[in-house]
Order: C-alpha cells, then sequence, then structure tokens
C-alpha cells in the first residue's frame, strides 16, 4: 500500500529535522519576514501552461514528490500545464473569490516554509508568501483556507523544527504582509483548516505529536483565541470543508463525516461514503461534486455530493497526490 497523507508529511518532516535550528517567536506576533512585493525570484524555467487554461476552469493537484502541482482542465480532466518551480514541497491548497491558487509548501531544509499564490491559469506566481521568521528556521505546513467575507489567509503549521514542538495557524490579513501566529493548546499540531461563510475558522489535529486521535477548534470571527469544538473523534482526518452550513470533515479512507455547529458542540447531521477511495488526502467540493485526492491509488477521483458511492471519474497521475482545490474562468 502507498503512504498515507500523514506519513508522506512524517518523511518531509523528518528530512527536515537534522538540518533546521532555531527558536519559536511569540504566539500572536507578526513573522519577521514581509511578502514579497517585487516578482517572485523563482526559477519557472520547468513551467508550462497552455494559452486556453485561463479561459477554463481548472484543477490544480499538488504532490510533496516530486514537487509539482499538475493542473487539468475541469471536469474534462485533461493536462494543461504543470508548475515545476523551487517552490518546495507542495502540500494544501485554496482559492480565493477571484480564482487565484494559494500553494502551501514545506521547506526542503532550514529556512521558511513559502505560500505561492497563483493567479487563474498563470505559470508564474504573482507573490509569495513566507511563514517563519528566518533562514534558520522552519514550519512544516500542510493545509490553507481563505476567508470569503475578509480574504484573510489561514494557514495551518504541523510542527515547528527545531525544537520538534507545536505548531500554530498563520493568519495574512487580505492575503498580503506579515503573518500573525495562533496557538490553540486543544490542537497543538494542526492539520488542515477550513472558514465558514461568516468568517470562524476551524481546524483539525492533535493534542501531541505522538497523539493517534484527533482534535478540533475554532477561532471565532474576530477573536484571537481558539476554543474546542466537541466532534465525533476520528482517525486521521483528511481535511475539511464548508459546505452552506455544514463542516465536513473527512476520514482518510472512506468516510466523510458532516457537523451542523451549535456553539462549542458539533451535531452530526450525516455521513457520505465514497466507495473506491484509497488514502484520500485533502478533498475540496464545489457544488455537487466531490474531489479527492487517492495517495493509495495515484488518482485523483471525482464523487457526487453528498450522495457519495461510486466514483463518476477517475484521473490517473504519476506521482502521489496530496492536495486538491478547483479554480473557476472568470
Amino acid at each position: 500500500m502507498a503512504p498515507s497523507r500523514f506519513t508522506l508529511s512524517l518523511c518531509a518532516t523528518v528530512a527536515l529535522l537534522a538540518a533546521c535550528r532555531g527558536s519559536q517567536p511569540p504566539i500572536g506576533a507578526p513573522g519577521a519576514m514581509p511578502q514579497s512585493q517585487m516578482p517572485p525570484k523563482t526559477d519557472v524555467s520547468g513551467s508550462w501552461m497552455r494559452p486556453r487554461a485561463k479561459r477554463e476552469n481548472l484543477l490544480y493537484v499538488s504532490s510533496l514528490s516530486p514537487n509539482e502541482v499538475a493542473v487539468f482542465s475541469y471536469p474534462g480532466g485533461k493536462l494543461v500545464g504543470e508548475l515545476k518551480n523551487d517552490m518546495g514541497q507542495p502540500a494544501g491548497e485554496c482559492v480565493d473569490k477571484a480564482g487565484d491558487v494559494f500553494i502551501v509548501t514545506q521547506p526542503y531544509a532550514a529556512g521558511s516554509a513559502q505560500i505561492f499564490e497563483y493567479g487563474h491559469g498563470a505559470r508564474k506566481p504573482t507573490a509569495i508568501l513566507q511563514d517563519g521568521p528566518g533562514e534558520s528556521y522552519s514550519y512544516i505546513p500542510l493545509g490553507c483556507a481563505i476567508d470569503p467575507t475578509t480574504g484573510n489567509l489561514a494557514v495551518t503549521n504541523n510542527t515547528q523544527l527545531p525544537p520538534y514542538g507545536p505548531g500554530n495557524v498563520a493568519i495574512w490579513q487580505g492575503a498580503r504582509g506579515l503573518a500573525k501566529y495562533y496557538y490553540d493548546p486543544h490542537v497543538a499540531y494542526p492539520a488542515y483548516c477550513i472558514y465558514d461563510d461568516k468568517g470562524n475558522l476551524f481546524i483539525d489535529g492533535s493534542r501531541t505529536n505522538v497523539s493517534i486521535s484527533y482534535t478540533y477548534g475554532e477561532l471565532p470571527r474576530r477573536s484571537s483565541t481558539f476554543r474546542p469544538i466537541r466532534l465525533h473523534e476520528m482517525m486521521h482526518p483528511a481535511g475539511l470543508q464548508w459546505d452552506h452550513d455544514r463542516l465536513s470533515i473527512g476520514n482518510l479512507s472512506t468516510k466523510i463525516y458532516r457537523f451542523e455547529i451549535r456553539g462549542k458542540k458539533g451535531i452530526e447531521t450525516g455521513l457520505v461514503t465514497l466507495n473506491q477511495a484509497d488514502e484520500d488526502s485533502q478533498f475540496f467540493v464545489l457544488g455537487n461534486v466531490l474531489v479527492a485526492a487517492n495517495a493509495g491509488s495515484n488518482t485523483v477521483m471525482f464523487w457526487n455530493w453528498p450522495a457519495g458511492g461510486n466514483p463518476t471519474k477517475a484521473i490517473s497521475v504519476d506521482f502521489i497526490p496530496f492536495g486538491v482545490a478547483i479554480s473557476l474562468a472568470k
């Protein structure tokens, strides 16, 4: 069986441990490195994108290894581009209202993790955000989300290296400038995040770095303090999505649980079964379609949402997929 999402993350983490040195800045303080305001200096010689891609709906699929993002027409599934620059190891993805795609990347060695922003169908990034305060410091980011009410960008840093301690959530106001870092003691090692339609941020992850059961937290809009959310506890959650008035959480296999959030408690309102799913990583919901990266079978599959059942389409890729996001043409 191919490595799971958490195995992949662990492998990436191990490769970084020996190279990284540093200490954690105060949580809640801005990061020390600003976003580049000049055209990003990055080698894009290996990247390509068909001109017509800008006029099509696009599916972006990331891979930790090799470090690339494949771009397909959506829902056709035809390869229309590849992003192969020095962006590090691409992990989670998210999309803003304009169709810009944000790609979270994990560093190869000591230094800041980065988040690359690509315009719809663009071959070159329009901006790069620095996640971490300096050259001798590394976070291990996994997921990201865009606040639909403000345009803020949130990134879940699963851990920091060294001293291999707790992670945090980085938030950039308007997806620009400097990040502020927030720590949730109930979810000390965040995995994924998602905003609801009111600007409340939800995260999943674990309380300790050796835990195999997962916890959940909420950062209410305009608050700087997380609060715990009581949900049905799952093994290895595989991403979060907000669909109308429900929080959906994957379970790294064939299940997606749906919850209605009432205060500090989540009421389970449904269970979606995805037949033929295999080690799902990030998933993405758009209208009545769910798209998931199947790390165990090197495929990206489509299902009817929220019916689930048998997949309606599968795209084979020559790498282990990690993150998925859909950007609509304007």
